[in-house]
């Protein structure tokens, strides 16, 4: 106290500070105290006040407490929590946020325009329309998209604040991001349409081969008595017989298309594994496209041993080695797989793809196109013939990534 006081006598005018005073129970009591120096005849006085501020002290730890409270959850928050003024431009955004689009940290944020971070910039009036009618909106569907051009798939929860004067002065909220969510719907939205459709397509197949199979039984039946011929009618039988063995083959992979929900896979890794289960002895493969992964339905690796087993079978003599590289084109990702053996005729690229094209099922090349469609990736091949095959594989914004 008495160092107060002194610093009440040094200093002029109204002087105040803040103390713990003790009482008899031993408790600390936060005291504001004040004071000022008076002189009359001649003497220099002391005049204070003392005022009890535990309220006052409690009531700032309480908000002291709750906005730690507040910045821890905002901090850890996983969905993105912003603020934008009026102008569209960012005042507050969260660490999640940051992350889902790829930025680096929240700085580099603030003050961004809200539409640069729309797929579509003319959505955010919508945006905006759909919130005036009613101050508020919740799951609301928008179509974002990262640093990097992905397209994010959210919904937003999201309401107008306003200043003491009640005028609208930005807009605050909570973005969920469904992108994963949404992936998977639509690849078992398709893979549904394309079960019905092989459902319809292979009934028909089977049933064919069984009434040539029928036919040729009974011409064997009636030609009991003449060796040569009944030989030729069993070959027949015999390869009916194969077909609807590797017809029914087909239907198990097919099954399987789209009963698992697309995931995230490494390319690279996927062939080296088809390069083991194919035992490619002389031919070497070469793999130039490190860290890449693309969001395609699990039986993608159907697709590589496909292309692989192909190149293997029809390469012919003069192949000494396939190929798989990527490059990226505007947004999308170019998979190359190619070999250098004797390529495909102008003829066969127009069927290679069909179903039933081919020398054995005529099913490989059909399926590996049907799986890579699940999530909307397509395969051509535009190799020159006699200089090997090449197929491109197309993989759309979003649905590719790189891990290095």
């Amino acid at each position: 106290v008495a160092g107060i006081i002194q610093k009440v006598f040094r200093e002029q005018g109204f002087t105040t500070t803040t103390v713990n005073i003790l009482t008899k129970d031993g408790r600390k009591i936060p005291y504001l105290l004040g004071g000022l120096t008076m002189t009359l005849a001649g003497k220099k006085y002391l005049v204070g006040t003392g005022i009890d501020i535990t309220k006052q002290v409690q009531a700032q730890e309480a908000l002291r407490e709750s906005e730690e409270k507040f910045r821890t959850m905002f901090e850890n928050i996983q969905d993105f929590v912003y603020r934008a003024d009026m102008d569209g431009n960012f005042t507050m955004v969260n660490p999640a946020g940051v992350r889902m689009l790829g930025y680096e940290s929240m700085d580099q944020m603030i003050g961004l325009p809200v539409t640069d971070v729309y797929a579509n910039p003319e959505d955010r009036k919508t945006f905006l329309d759909a919130l005036s009618q009613n101050g508020s909106v919740s799951g609301y569907p928008i179509i974002f998209k990262s640093r990097k051009g992905t397209n994010l798939h959210v919904i937003a929860s999201s309401h107008l604040y306003y200043d003491e004067n009640g005028v609208p002065i930005g807009v605050e909220g909570v973005l969920h991001d469904l992108t994963d969510l949404h992936r998977a719907e639509e690849g078992l939205r398709m893979a549904n349409h394309k079960l019905n459709l092989l459902s319809s397509i292979t009934r028909h197949d089977i049933i064919n081969q069984l009434q040539a199979l029928h036919g040729y039984i009974h011409l064997s039946t009636d030609s009991l008595e003449k060796p040569e011929t009944l030989a030729d009618y069993l070959a027949k039988e015999e390869i009916i017989a194969l077909n609807i063995q590797r017809q029914i083959e087909f239907t198990k992979d097919y099954e399987d298309l789209g009963v698992k929900s697309p995931v995230w896979q490494d390319v690279s890794k996927l062939l080296h594994n088809v390069s083991l289960a194919l035992q490619l002895q002389d031919i070497r493969l070469l793999i130039e496209c490190p860290g890449i992964e693309i969001f395609a339905d699990p039986l993608l690796y159907k697709v590589f041993y496909n292309l692989t087993d192909n190149a293997l079978h029809y390469g012919g003599g003069k192949m000494t080695s396939t190929r798989l590289f990527a490059y990226p084109q505007s947004e999308d990702l170019i998979l190359i797989f190619e070999d250098d053996g004797d390529g495909i005729s102008f003829e066969d690229k127009q069927k290679l793809f069909t179903r039933g094209f081919g020398k054995h099922t005529g099913l490989g090349l059909f399926l590996s196109r049907e799986i890579l469609a699940i999530t909307g990736i397509t395969i051509i091949e535009n190799g020159k013939p006699g200089n090997g095959a090449r197929f491109e594989i197309t993989v759309p914004n979003g649905k590719w990534r790189a891990l290095q």
